[in-house]
């Protein structure tokens, strides 16, 4: 053999394989890559390396609400709802995060945003979990955010005219909302606000006599 010969070998192909439900998983990856980046906050609030940072918390989280100045998608809300609560946790502590909490708040005055007709049905039941954590903010102290999901609540009640849409994105409506608002624990939850807040009788009583808007007296 000529020792001054390069000889190139030729790799052999490496056959592909599929896991079942490879495609339908890379599709999910793809059209998840937004709740990919909320994991990561989650992960940046609640990490024992990370969880002291506030600066950069407060950063973050400026940013996530910038980016969803037009509403909340469906899909997101579960992940949402743990940033939420575990602002409020940091609230104690720290009312740096009450900010965040207000202006999560007024977003969520905003229609949810579905991606297909379908997310309506597929997320509904996270709609219905997130409605109820909401109820669950009412535990945090400071009165503004008392009031924004108050505020938050009550445009549930009118046709809020959402902003200018994305391409492929289109805003729930009313009736949606309503439907998964009444199977919700919010309701109950800013009664009993009330309540242990001393509103008078008359006015809790008055409230859950008119279904049509218990929150008219908030």
């Amino acid at each position: 053999m000529d020792s001054g010969k390069v000889v190139h070998r030729r790799k052999p192909d490496i056959p592909v394989i599929r896991a079942k439900g490879a495609d339908r998983s890379q599709h999910l990856q793809e059209v998840s890559a937004k709740s990919l980046e909320l994991s990561k906050v989650i992960r940046l609030l609640e990490d024992p390396l990370t969880a002291n940072l506030k600066e950069r918390h407060l950063f973050v989280l400026k940013k996530l609400l910038k980016r969803s100045q037009i509403g909340f998608l469906l899909r997101e809300l579960t992940g949402i709802a743990k940033i939420l609560n575990i602002c409020a946790e940091k609230v104690k502590d720290h009312p740096e995060y009450v900010p965040i909490l207000c202006e999560a708040l007024k977003i969520c005055r905003l229609p949810f945003l579905k991606e297909r007709a379908s997310d309506e049905l597929n997320y509904a039941q996270d709609v219905i979990e997130f409605l109820s954590h909401m109820g669950c903010l009412m535990r945090v102290s400071d009165a503004e955010v008392r009031q924004q999901i108050v505020e938050s609540v009550k445009s549930f009640y009118s046709d809020v005219a959402p902003k200018q849409m994305l391409d492929g994105l289109q805003p729930t409506s009313q009736g949606y909302r309503l439907q998964l608002l009444e199977l919700s624990d919010l309701a109950q939850t800013l009664l009993l606000s009330m309540a242990t807040r001393g509103e008078p009788a008359s006015h809790q009583a008055a409230a859950l006599a008119d279904p049509s808007d218990p929150f008219r007296l908030l």
